[in-house]
């Protein structure tokens, strides 16, 4: 039971980050959080599978990444949620609205997914490995 826990970590975290980010998103925007919500999991979803498809990089079969969704593990999709989310909810809530507030979210997103995710999820965790492939990056 314990191992099984330990394997769906990272989806009980994400998929309750994602909650509450939604949360938020929904005390601001309302009912417009639904057609949002509906993308960010539809890019999530079929983006990572069409894109860890292609051979540029694999998530590796460990148990830590627990449940997959085809090509993907399941809680990818709900760390997109969280992170979109969130990166747009810090510069609301830092008093930022409109244009700035989008590009602040965009800084930020860019900036906690190269300066976190890939250094520590990727390389240190080895969640996800990187391929070198002809013609690519």
């Amino acid at each position: 039971m314990v191992l099984k826990i330990q394997s769906c970590s990272f989806l009980i975290a994400f998929v309750v980050l994602a909650t509450i980010t939604s949360n938020f998103m929904w005390i601001y925007f309302q009912w417009r959080i639904i057609p949002h919500l509906l993308l960010i999991l539809s890019v999530a979803a079929i983006g990572e599978n069409l894109v860890s498809s292609q051979g540029y990089y694999h998530y590796t079969k460990q148990g830590t990444n627990g449940p997959f969704v085809r090509n993907m593990p399941l809680w990818i999709i709900f760390l997109w949620v969280f992170c979109v989310q969130a990166s747009l909810l810090v510069p609301l809530l830092l008093g930022l609205g409109g244009f700035p507030a989008i590009l602040a979210s965009g800084i930020l997103a860019f900036s906690v997914d190269f300066l976190f995710f890939e250094p520590y999820m990727s390389q240190r965790k080895e969640l996800w490995r990187w391929t070198s492939v002809e013609n690519g990056y």
